[in-house]
């Protein structure tokens, strides 16, 4: 009897954990392996998705990128500069069959040019109507930096997303670069790019545009790849580790090496082993006073109970064996800063971990106390100043509210010492955070997260007073 419930329990219990896996794939079978359908399209013989963006010398070097037609045609670029003469340069194409059609995508690098100079650029295709000419400027190289910051766009509907763009408008001009860190549409799909290129292809894309790619650029499925359109449209410099050429890159400036990782293809063992390599490269070979990450999924995540135990065992060593200063995430559609704890000094230090979202989409935050800074509810965005000695880093809501600010400070270094870490000094501390959150369901339980995330609020506020 006893030898056939042991035989018995032999089968049962693997059973049961069959079942328990079956019912569990059911269940996350659509977030992880299915993609919406996308509709079928055929591109107008139009120029169109004009991008710049930066080359690896970000002082010397750009790219520019346009859409145009199902099929390659010639195609150059024309630019000149006061009274040089025009120059002509042949563009690449590169014919992209997505889910929905086909595009043909264009670029020409423009490389070694005066950062003295103020250059206008003109994009031809043979058979397509033309385009207004762009100009671009470049930073010079001991002149202050001006980078904006902006997480998550991922809108779904274009008067919004033009809004937000207005309230950052002020800044179009002063502006060297924007960094945007994924999930800059909401699924892969051309009427979603599309929206994207109406809303902030005439201000941000035409102006450097600096993006990682996340999740919801990704088709989904046993083998998930970015949006083929994601590549093509944003040429970035192939200095990637082998496989993720364009999509884990670095671009250098005299003050900052600022580096791309793409995270979504950090579960794959032979691409986790190939970009943490290149990464520890790339770090460790760096010259300039500031090191600056960018990457969609966080480190130390804001959002409830979410975690990513590969970006924080194995990531986050890379970036503090050295001494990054800034590490920009997104994924989690609110707002959050924590600092690196200084144990021999008893204070803050770098990196500094930080989460943002430019999106109308927002999610619950946690009030874990590593977070120096919380925000949640609204969209933000931040400017970031460098010079060869400083780091100015500012935090603002879509209404112009100031809700964070800090400054890093490059250390003078001593003859044969390595890296050191920045001195990190807070000035926010009067600040208010704008944690605004309140999109819980109506129902039951959707009363009961909104008075207990209520609850830890309160707790937050008092013990910051």
């Amino acid at each position: 009897m006893n030898f056939t419930r042991k035989r018995s329990l032999r089968f049962l219990i693997p059973l049961i954990l069959l079942v328990g896996l079956v019912i569990f794939l059911s269940l996350r079978w659509k977030v992880w392996f299915s993609n919406l359908p996308e509709v079928s399209y055929t591109p107008s013989d139009t120029i169109d998705r004009l991008t710049l963006t930066p080359g690896q010398d970000i002082c010397h070097d750009v790219t520019v990128s346009w859409r145009a037609g199902s099929e390659p045609a010639k195609s150059w670029v024309v630019y000149t500069s006061d009274s040089m003469p025009e120059i002509h340069l042949p563009a690449m194409a590169s014919r992209v069959e997505s889910r929905g059609g086909v595009d043909v995508f264009y670029s020409a690098h423009l490389k070694g040019l005066d950062n003295q100079r103020e250059y206008k650029i003109q994009v031809y295709t043979d058979g397509c109507s033309n385009t207004d000419s762009l100009t671009i400027a470049f930073p010079h190289p001991d002149s202050t930096l001006r980078l904006m910051y902006l997480g998550d766009l991922q809108d779904i509907d274009l008067a919004e997303a033009k809004k937000k763009l207005d309230s950052i408008s002020r800044y179009y001009l002063s502006t060297d670069l924007y960094l945007q860190v994924g999930d800059l549409i909401e699924r892969p799909m051309n009427s979603y790019w599309d929206l994207v290129y109406r809303s902030v292809g005439e201000t941000l894309m035409k102006r450097r545009f600096v993006a990682t790619p996340g999740n919801h650029e990704v088709i989904k499925g046993f083998r998930k790849k970015i949006d083929p359109r994601w590549k093509a449209q944003f040429n970035y410099p192939l200095n990637g580790p082998a496989g993720q050429e364009g999509l884990s890159y670095y671009i250098d400036h005299p003050h900052c090496r600022i580096v791309s990782l793409n995270s979504n293809h950090l579960d794959r063992p032979l691409e986790l082993y190939r970009q943490l390599s290149w990464l520890d490269d790339v770090l460790g070979s760096a010259s300039q006073p500031f090191l600056i990450v960018m990457m969609h999924h966080s480190v130390k995540p804001v959002r409830g109970t979410r975690s990513h135990p590969i970006m924080y065992s194995l990531v986050r060593p890379i970036l503090e064996r050295h001494k990054v200063d800034l590490v920009l995430a997104g994924h989690d559609h609110a707002y959050a800063r924590t600092t690196h704890p200084d144990k021999d000094a008893y204070r803050s230090t770098t990196p500094v971990y930080l989460i943002s979202s430019f999106s109308g989409k927002c999610y619950e935050n946690g009030f874990s106390p590593i977070f120096d800074r919380l925000g949640s509810g609204t969209a933000f965005y931040s400017l970031i100043e460098l010079t060869d000695r400083s780091l100015d880093f500012s935090t603002y809501t879509i209404d112009q509210q100031l809700t964070d600010h800090f400054r890093l400070l490059r250390p003078d270094k001593a003859e044969g010492q390595g890296r050191v870490p920045s001195r990190f000094e807070e000035l926010g501390l009067d600040l208010p955070e704008y944690l605004l959150f309140d999109q819980f369901a109506g129902n039951e339980k959707g009363r009961k997260k909104r008075a207990a995330y209520q609850e830890a609020l309160k707790k937050r506020l008092s013990n910051k007073h």
